[in-house]
């Protein structure tokens, strides 16, 4: 979060993301996120979780209305701010929601509360996801907090251009063999959108830990045997790389007003 409006740059995005919902108009769209990253610098953790939180407590404190993020952070010093939008029209309204602080709390205390993040980073961005439930699993699973699944995965699948037909076709080929297999535990599927390396396929699981999500896959594979093998090797022949991040969610650096949709993770 560097500059004084965490949305600024997503609404410099908006035409063209216009421009790419009217091409794919005929295709199920999905839940649109927007997501704010920062890569932050391992000794100024604490002092960036510090001013995460005072700038989550402000928006609470003074009750914006038009906005609400989920954070998490992954493993390798990644702050991630996840914030859903019902509409195109919500970016605005996440840009009128830093506008309201300010007015609310003064240009100097404004100021001071986004200033204290610049020191903090290597580098930061921008981009926009679409949850796709017609491709998931059992989405709501791990979402509830009183689960206690704060934990996840996400598996970045960076499928060769041209191959985005097929990548749906094999999403849905895993919901088949997951469906058949009755599999407790369930996953999302986010396709990238604008400000992401596309065609790109996002796979994000829930658990409680680390060990727990490890343990649960190796039961899953187990269970999906030599079908789940065949599939693997069928996915792997339209993917150019594969990256995976593990991380938590952060509640505690994170503002829901309830106006905008939840968030799913």
């Amino acid at each position: 979060m560097k500059t004084a409006n965490l949305a600024l740059s997503v609404l410099l995005c908006l035409f063209t993301i216009v421009s790419a919902t009217v091409q794919a108009q005929e295709k199920p769209m999905g839940q649109l996120y927007a997501i704010h990253e920062d890569v932050v610098y391992p000794s100024k953790v604490q002092h960036y979780e510090e001013t995460a939180k005072n700038l989550a407590n402000l928006f609470r404190e003074h009750q914006i209305g038009s906005m609400s993020y989920t954070t998490a952070n992954t493993m390798d010093f990644t702050y991630i701010y996840i914030t859903p939008l019902k509409s195109l029209a919500d970016v605005e309204k996440m840009d009128m929601a830093f506008a309201e602080l300010q007015d609310k709390i003064g240009d100097e205390a404004f100021e001071e509360a986004m200033g204290a993040f610049s020191d903090c980073y290597d580098s930061h961005r921008n981009y926009m996801v679409r949850m796709r439930s017609d491709l998931s699993y059992k989405p709501e699973y791990g979402n509830n907090p009183n689960d206690g699944m704060n934990y996840r995965s996400w598996e970045f699948y960076h499928v060769y251009p041209g191959k985005e037909a097929q990548m749906e076709e094999m999403a849905m080929k895993w919901k088949n063999l997951y469906t058949k297999h009755n599999i407790a535990e369930g996953y999302r599927i986010y396709l990238g959108d604008m400000g992401t390396e596309m065609p790109l396929l996002i796979v994000v699981q829930s658990a409680k830990n680390a060990v727990d999500h490890a343990t649960k896959s190796e039961k899953i594979m187990k269970t999906l045997g030599e079908e789940g093998e065949s599939l693997w090797y069928e996915t792997m022949a339209m993917v150019r790389k594969i990256e995976q991040k593990t991380g938590m969610i952060r509640p505690d650096l994170s503002y829901t007003s309830g106006q905008l949709v939840t968030v799913e993770e």
